[in-house]
């Protein structure tokens, strides 16, 4: 239950329900004329934000790997 409760309270300080509210808004003056598109895009930056902060050892590691392919 407190985690629910942290998590509620942090995303509301963070600003993350405004970002996600107005980003179709944003994104149509930024030129993107699909809703669907900029929605996605905002989901998917929330997810990996997330995955960076939960599993900074498996992102790190996966980044090492990627890095590791490019060289």
């Amino acid at each position: 239950m407190s985690v629910g409760v942290a998590l509620f309270f942090f995303q509301q300080m963070a600003g993350i329900n405004a970002v996600v509210y107005y980003s179709t808004a944003v994104f149509r003056s930024a030129g993107i004329e699909s809703d669907v598109a900029a929605s996605a895009l905002v989901g998917a930056s929330n997810v990996f934000g997330k995955k960076i902060v939960i599993f900074p050892h498996e992102i790190r590691c996966i980044t090492l790997q990627f890095a590791n392919v490019l060289i």
